[in-house]
């Protein structure tokens, strides 16, 4: 049970980052973003 749901956390999470490098490619200039990453 607790492999399955490591699995499923770690998919969701390199989906979720895919999907944040996606959208904030166009922003990567500015410098808010890596601030904003910290938190």
């Amino acid at each position: 049970m607790k492999k399955n749901i490591a699995r499923f956390a770690s998919k969701s999470l390199t989906a979720s980052a895919r999907l944040f490098s996606t959208v904030l490619k166009p922003f990567a200039h500015s410098p808010e973003i890596p601030k904003e990453l910290r938190k």
